[in-house]
């Protein structure tokens, strides 16, 4: 039973509904919590986030203490941080909630190797990255997100960028001087 659709009278007892009093109360009420409704519906912003300005979402993310967030993202990556920013902090310092921000950030999915499923140091990691050409510059922004959401004790060997060009699998490997990343995709220009 839902609060816009709701009608009192279906509610009440069946002698009570014979009243003509009662059933006019009914129907004014309805008509009231319809429309309280509808408007607390709109009280709702976190299913609706994407109704906001730029400005209201660097606001929500500050006073949410979402510290991965960054103001000079995409608008639609600020949406999908902030939505899924209690999801992140659930589970604050695992691998689930650094590859949850390598999705909201890069609008793609990623996966994680764990140090023991390439014969690495414990406590260590790679990112590894599908389908996706990424410059040093967003590397090192990623890196400093990361950083923020992993458990202190672990620490990252780097990226792995597997994509396909004309039929060709190509895999790019990433590694960082700990803490921060220096080889990846360049830009043209920087070659």
């Amino acid at each position: 039973m839902k609060s816009d659709t709701l009608e009192l009278i279906q509610i009440l007892p069946s002698f009570m509904r014979q009243d003509k009093t009662v059933r006019g109360l009914c129907r004014a009420a309805d008509t009231i919590l319809s429309r309280l409704s509808k408007e607390c519906m709109k009280l709702d912003i976190y299913n609706n986030l994407q109704l906001l300005k730029e400005e209201d979402l660097d606001y929500i993310a500050k006073i949410n203490n979402i510290f991965w967030y960054d103001g000079s993202d995409s608008y639609q990556t600020k949406v999908d941080v902030i939505h899924n920013a209690n999801i992140v902090f659930s589970h604050l310092g695992t691998s689930s909630a650094v590859l949850d921000v390598i999705s909201d950030i890069l609008q793609d999915e990623s996966k994680m190797k764990e140090w023991f499923e390439y014969k690495g140091i414990p406590y260590h990691f790679i990112i590894e990255l599908f389908e996706r050409v990424t410059s040093t510059k967003e590397l090192k922004i990623l890196n400093e997100r990361i950083v923020k959401v992993k458990n202190v004790r672990s620490q990252m060997d780097g990226y792995i960028n597997n994509f396909s060009a004309s039929g060709m699998v190509v895999q790019c490997i990433g590694l960082t001087v700990i803490p921060t990343v220096e080889i990846g995709m360049e830009e043209p220009n920087e070659i």
